[in-house]
């Protein structure tokens, strides 16, 4: 079954996550607006975002995620998955790619040893996904990828799985 999602705002919980430097009611004025923007981008693909993520995965909604998922939108460093978390931002594709990449977090089977090599899976997943909906990210997928080099150095190197022929999880399941 394909879990709900909705968008949500918290005031305390964005305060509590926020990293910027202006005055927070500032930034809450931006996270409305940006989650706004978001809001209509998100809506329109969501179903089609929540189909395609299994065929791709592997693992079916309901096996290892909630039935229904609340979409924060904060202004922080980091989007987070549980609870689904998405960092506000002007670039509405970001942001999609964003919350693509933490459904399909949630949506797989956790047995990765190294984070390195679960957000270098994550992140091919998350590319071909969005190729998968036709949706062109090129951009912000090229920003993930430079900022999980930097954090990971040598150790992050994404999978040369082909996913339009087998699911992430066929080839999990292959090197165990």
């Amino acid at each position: 079954m394909i879990p709900q999602t909705d968008i949500r705002y918290n005031y305390q919980y964005a305060k509590r996550l926020y990293t910027g430097e202006k005055p927070f009611d500032d930034a809450w004025v931006d996270i409305l607006k940006y989650g706004s923007d978001f809001e209509e981008v998100f809506e329109a693909i969501r179903d089609r975002v929540l189909a395609v993520i299994p065929a791709v995965t592997g693992y079916e909604w309901g096996e290892h995620s909630d039935p229904f998922i609340p979409v924060y939108i904060v202004d922080s460093d980091e989007s987070l998955s549980q609870p689904m978390t998405i960092v506000a931002s002007d670039d509405t594709t970001r942001m999609l790619v964003d919350t693509t990449t933490q459904l399909i977090d949630q949506n797989i089977l956790y047995g990765f040893k190294k984070p390195a090599q679960r957000d270098a899976a994550v992140q091919k997943m998350t590319t071909a996904v969005l190729q998968r909906l036709g949706i062109d990210a090129l951009d912000a997928l090229q920003d993930i990828h430079a900022f999980y080099v930097e954090r990971y150095g040598e150790s992050y190197q994404v999978p040369d799985w082909d996913l339009s022929t087998q699911t992430a999880r066929s080839y999990l399941e292959s090197r165990s």
